[in-house]
């Protein structure tokens, strides 16, 4: 993860809460990436202290397995219609991915 990449999601994600009429928290750690500079609406940082995050670790290895799990499922799916579907207009990442 980039401070770009990083920034560039933090702010989509903000816009999309607004127009949704969402507020949340965002509980994440201090890596350098996550510290960015941008004024947000929707999104509320809370940034672990340095050391914490193997302690609260135990709590989000269900979460992150779930995501993971759902990710790769719609990577997948993603896949199987693309190769049945080849388009132009394809992901790089998809027309990268020889099997």
């Amino acid at each position: 993860m980039t401070r770009d990449l990083f920034a560039k999601w933090l702010r989509e994600s903000d816009r999309d809460l607004q127009r949704q009429g969402r507020r949340v928290l965002l509980v994440i750690d201090n890596c350098s990436a996550h510290h960015v500079q941008t004024s947000l609406t929707a999104v509320t940082l809370f940034f672990l202290r340095p050391n914490t995050a193997s302690k609260v670790k135990p709590l989000d290895l269900g979460t992150i397995r779930a995501f993971d799990a759902s990710y790769m499922r719609r990577v997948v799916e993603r896949l199987i219609i693309a190769f049945d579907f080849p388009a132009p207009n394809l992901p790089l990442e998809f027309r990268c991915i020889q099997l």
